[in-house]
This record gives C-alpha cells, sequence and structure tokens, in this order.
C-alpha cells in the first residue's frame, strides 16, 4: 500500500513513518499540506495519514483539497489530533475522512485502521 503522512513536525513523522513502513507499507512523507497537494498527483495513494494543526494549511483544509483533485475521492484519508476530537470527528466526516484519531497516536488504532483499507481495497 502506499501512504502519504503528512507532518510538520520530524520527529513525529519520522517515527509514524518508519512504523508504517516495517508492516509492509511504502510512505512517502510531506512537511505540510502544500508539499502533499504537489505530491499527490504523482502516485496512486491509497491512504493519507495527516496532522490536523499544521501551520498553513490545516488536515481538514487538506482533506477538502484532496477531494477536489483527480482520484481524491478514492484515497482513504486520517487525520490525527490533540486538539478536542468531538467538533473534529464532525467536520472530518462531512469531508469524508475515513477516520479520526487522538494524539498520542494508539500503534493498535493504526495497525487496525491499515488492516481496514487494505481489505476494502
Amino acid at each position: 500500500m502506499i501512504i502519504m503522512l503528512v507532518d510538520d513536525e520530524p520527529v513525529s513523522r519520522t517515527m509514524l513513518a518508519e512504523f508504517l513502513s516495517k508492516i509492509g507499507n511504502r510512505v512517502i512523507e510531506c512537511i505540510d499540506a502544500d508539499q502533499a497537494l504537489r505530491i499527490f498527483p504523482t502516485e496512486d495513494f491509497n491512504m493519507i495519514i495527516s496532522d490536523y494543526k499544521m501551520p498553513g494549511t490545516n488536515g481538514l483544509e487538506l482533506l477538502h483539497n484532496i477531494r477536489n483533485l483527480p482520484g481524491g475521492q478514492d484515497v482513504h484519508i486520517v487525520i490525527y489530533t490533540a486538539e478536542n476530537i468531538n467538533p473534529l470527528i464532525i467536520k472530518a466526516e462531512k469531508d469524508q475522512a475515513f477516520s479520526v484519531l487522538l494524539k498520542p497516536i494508539s500503534i493498535y488504532d493504526l495497525i487496525d485502521i491499515v488492516e481496514k483499507v487494505k481489505r476494502q481495497r
């Protein structure tokens, strides 16, 4: 599976990317939503995992922008956050997020989501 990982915090991004790679995925890291939007058309991504709170465009805005690109309706998008999760879930569901995770991310929840996406493919 090809996963785009979007997070402006290098330590978080690297740790998640290493874990996702170890469980058999190809991971492409992006430092922000702008980079993610530039890279999205260059690969056939199955999944995007993005932090919500980033400088500039946030994770929900990225989700909305991806949905408007060719192929954007087919990719599974997961948002993670340390923010109050209830309002975020409502907004994310409106824009068809696959899931919303609360920081610190549970590795078990992440594995479960990745496996669900694989089964749906």
